[in-house]
């Protein structure tokens, strides 16, 4: 009789197991605050966009579509970084390019000229990519140029060039190519948490002979003809 009620209590325990509603559907991985997060990918992977081109994203993942979220990392420049900078749901994305290459800034870790998409389906779960807003003519810049420098001292300056994949920069002192002792000497900063275009200008200890006032320009390594020009005074 014992074995019976064992053959019994076997077939239909895991019945009354469901039928209590102790059994789990499998929606996703658990984060910690009981929600779910999945994995996500975008395609395509961009390298590079030109200004006022649209370009469709699409996410690959088993989220529900209204837990998919696109954001674009916001820029300082009139046109932003293209639009629109943020949507809640869809697994596609409709991003068209600024009409000119945004612009971050000074010291911001994102690459000046470039864009960052992300899509997201949860804090931990977000696919990221960053790709240059190419233009027609390259522009070359300073970002809040310093316009005074004491003789000895030296001074962060902030260049960029963009438009171009290659958005490379040379850096002259009077026409010299890094500068010298004489008229001062340019630099790329290499210290901690360096950014792109960022530069360190060292003023003479006495002045030179062409005056008190000195020229830096910023020449684009795609296009040497693209410049752009900062004056000092010593």
């Amino acid at each position: 009789m014992k074995t019976l009620q064992s053959k019994i209590i076997a077939l239909f325990g895991p019945v009354c197991i469901l039928l209590l509603g102790s059994c789990a559907v499998d929606t996703g991985p658990s984060t910690s605050n009981n929600t779910y997060a999945y994995s996500i990918s975008v395609a395509p992977q961009l390298k590079s966009l030109a200004v006022n081109t649209t370009q469709i994203f699409t996410a690959n993942t088993a989220a529900p579509s209204s837990q998919v979220s696109w954001t674009v990392l916001n820029s300082n420049n009139a046109g932003g970084a293209g639009t629109p900078e943020t949507q809640t749901g869809g697994y596609t994305f409709a991003y068209t390019a600024p009409a000119t290459p945004p612009l971050y800034d000074p010291g911001s870790s994102n690459l000046q000229g470039s864009v960052t998409l992300s899509a997201s389906t949860g804090s931990s779960e977000t696919a990221t990519q960053t790709f240059v807003i190419t233009a027609p003519t390259i522009t070359v810049g300073f970002l809040t140029p310093p316009t005074t420098v004491a003789l000895g001292a030296s001074v962060t300056i902030y260049a960029y060039a963009i438009g171009s994949i290659s958005n490379g920069l040379t850096m002259e002192v009077n026409t010299i190519a890094g500068g010298n002792s004489t008229v001062g000497t340019i630099v790329p900063y290499t210290g901690a948490n360096a950014t792109y275009g960022e530069y360190v200008y060292t003023a003479p200890t006495s002045l030179p002979v062409t005056g008190s006032t000195i020229t830096i320009t910023a020449v684009s390594a795609a296009v040497i003809t693209q410049t752009a020009t900062l004056s000092l005074t010593l």
